[in-house]
């Protein structure tokens, strides 16, 4: 793969190349441990997305960034499985960074320390998992266990219209919510659903509508 400049860079761009992973050193002193459960997860993204990321290592040959990524692609040419677009598993793409020891040995704890300053706006990121679970994906492949979409009890909040009887005694429609099933008539359900629709229309999806009808609710 030849070099190419970025306009205005006295550098050339990132520059990838495909590395035998036997040639491919881990760093001995790497402070970061590794979990197996880390491996397989990792090993899972591979066999589904594919390379998206190089290992990259520093003038030594030692990795910089990408352990995981690389026990992870051992482990799959060690099953006999296979990575997507990805001709031969027993390499993988490589950034030869030219870092000497002192850089980096600075970037391995940087690259490490400032993913952990970030948090989870956990509406959003259930959201998140609510959009890929209306398609069926398989939400392990994020990389999350069941346990951070799913309740303590192993099940998700659910909210539903239903036919039966709710907990009035009532037989007709009903809103479930979690354990609770409340009685409704035609009228409000298709109110709902209007209003629920002219959301849609307004915002583009449906999150956020729920706090939507409190605020109106409250004003």
């Amino acid at each position: 793969m030849g070099k190419t400049t970025v306009r205005g860079a006295s550098r050339p761009s990132m520059k990838v190349e495909a590395w035998p992973l036997d040639r491919i050193k881990p760093y001995a002193g790497n402070p970061r441990k590794i979990s197996e459960a880390a491996v397989e997860k990792v090993a899972a993204s591979l066999k589904k997305y594919g390379w998206r990321q190089p290992i990259v290592v520093c003038a030594a040959g030692e990795i910089v960034a990408g352990h995981t990524r690389k026990r992870a692609a051992e482990l799959i040419l060690e099953r006999g499985e296979s990575i997507p677009n990805w001709p031969d598993p027993a390499k993988a793409p490589v950034h030869p960074s030219g870092m000497d020891e002192t850089e980096a040995r600075a970037y391995r704890l940087a690259d490490n320390r400032t993913g952990e300053e970030a948090e989870w706006n956990l509406d959003l990121l259930q959201f998140e998992f609510d959009a890929l679970a209306e398609v069926d994906f398989e939400l392990e492949l994020t990389g999350f266990e069941a346990s951070d979409w799913l309740s303590d009890e192993g099940e998700g909040l659910k909210i539903d219209v239903q036919s039966g009887e709710g907990a009035s005694g009532c037989k007709g429609l009903y809103l479930s919510i979690d354990t609770y099933k409340i009685a409704m008539t035609e009228e409000e359900h298709a109110a709902i659903k209007a209003l629920l629709d002219q959301y849609v229309e307004e915002n583009g999806l449906d999150y956020g509508f729920v706090s939507h009808l409190c605020e109106a609710h409250h004003a």
